[in-house]
């Protein structure tokens, strides 16, 4: 018995401690759902100024995963940088997709491209995002017959125009205008 004790005690210095942090806590400041972020372009209206930026945000159950995606406006000056609006990308949810990568564009003017992969029957497709007026956006899903998706974003051809849906964003928008 004495002997199995000593084991016990011996173990317990040999096992690393688990953190107590919780699963929900940022780790250096990133939320723990954030898989991915590209940031790019440049917008301006009248004095202020910044750039757009895609987070990608992964939920998963306890058999699939499934990400969100949205378009920010990020305002910089000499002293501070802040998030002014966001826009939902619906097109990634309602596809029912994971992201495997987003990048900007920037051969496509303020573009963002997203690969992404519908988490049931891993159908890939090329979602083309163009951030538009405040909180507003365009899109293009590509769907290639071809698995290595060879077709590019491009601005021409068809388009969804998608848009945020908030009274107060297109409010502050018709504000920002005048």
């Amino acid at each position: 018995m004495h002997r199995l004790a000593i084991a016990l005690v011996a173990l317990s210095f040999a096992v690393p401690a688990c953190s107590a942090r919780s699963a929900t806590e940022p780790v250096d400041g990133i939320p723990f759902d954030v898989s991915s972020v590209a940031s790019g372009g440049l917008w301006q209206d009248g004095e202020a100024c910044g750039h757009y930026r895609v987070v990608i945000r992964k939920a998963c159950s306890p058999e699939h995963c499934f990400d969100s995606a949205v378009l920010e406006w990020i305002q910089s000056d000499d002293t501070k940088t802040t998030l002014i609006g966001s826009a939902p990308i619906s097109e990634v949810a309602d596809n029912l997709a994971v992201v495997h990568s987003v990048r900007y564009l920037l051969e496509e003017h303020d573009g963002f491209e997203l690969l992404l992969a519908n988490t049931y029957t891993e159908d890939k497709a090329r979602l083309c995002v163009w951030p538009t007026a405040y909180q507003n956006y365009d899109a293009r899903i590509i769907v290639d017959s071809d698995e290595r998706l060879t077709s590019r974003c491009s601005r021409r051809g068809p388009r969804s125009r998608t848009a945020n849906g908030s009274r107060r964003g297109a409010a502050r928008a018709a504000e920002r205008q005048r």
